[in-house]
């Protein structure tokens, strides 16, 4: 059974976001137990201080200029005529293949630490025995899942407001068992009290 755990969080947001801050890219990845921008991405409006469903990843805009391979035209003569429509075509094309190649790089190294992270903790705990009281959580928290992509998603906001779109494709994500209860509430002592008290005080672990 799949229960998030309060104290694997912080493990988790750091093996990601020290393999973020690759050589020659400034980028931040973090989850949203991470940082305060991430918590007000996937906040759910309807619901005070709920926020999406764990393990969401979210990215800041990636500044590099750095190239990847040698340009056609010299590089001096690139930066130092800028106003040579061809030279600036061909330095725009370097700078997004080299924007390109290191977000890539990037996400790699933080799909690899995240992958190991939590398979770690899958390991230790995929013995461990599980009741109808789980199960119903993960229904609960998936209930959330869908409340959260169908009603403030923009991807499927986009897909639902576009001329001649599939549905059936755009709401593919959707887990095909659910449950929703009035008000409800887990007890503050339980392992899903602990984790929803920092679902709704965002902390910045990093």
């Amino acid at each position: 059974m799949n229960v998030i755990r309060a104290h694997n969080v912080p493990g988790v947001v750091w093996a990601c976001f020290s393999s973020a801050d690759g050589p020659g890219a400034s980028i931040s990845v973090a989850f949203c137990s991470a940082r305060g921008w991430g918590w007000s991405a996937f906040f759910i409006g309807s619901r005070t201080h709920r926020r999406r469903p764990e393990n969401a990843k979210v990215k800041r805009k990636l500044d590099t200029s750095r190239f990847m391979a040698e340009p056609i035209t010299d590089a001096a003569v690139l930066l130092g005529d800028k106003a040579n429509m061809r030279h600036r075509m061909e330095l725009m094309i370097m700078e997004i293949q080299a924007e390109f190649c290191r977000a890539l790089e990037s996400e790699e190294m933080c799909g690899k630490k995240f992958q190991w992270t939590v398979g770690s903790e899958r390991r230790k705990h995929k013995n461990r025995e599980y009741g109808n009281n789980e199960r119903q959580w993960q229904l609960l928290r998936r209930g959330r899942y869908v409340e959260f992509n169908v009603i403030y998603d923009r991807g499927t906001k986009f897909g639902l407001y576009t001329p001649g779109a599939r549905y059936e494709s755009i709401l593919m994500s959707l887990p095909l068992h659910a449950r929703w209860e009035y008000m409800h509430e887990p007890k503050s002592t339980s392992k899903e009290g602990e984790l929803m008290k920092v679902l709704k005080n965002p902390k910045d672990w990093v």
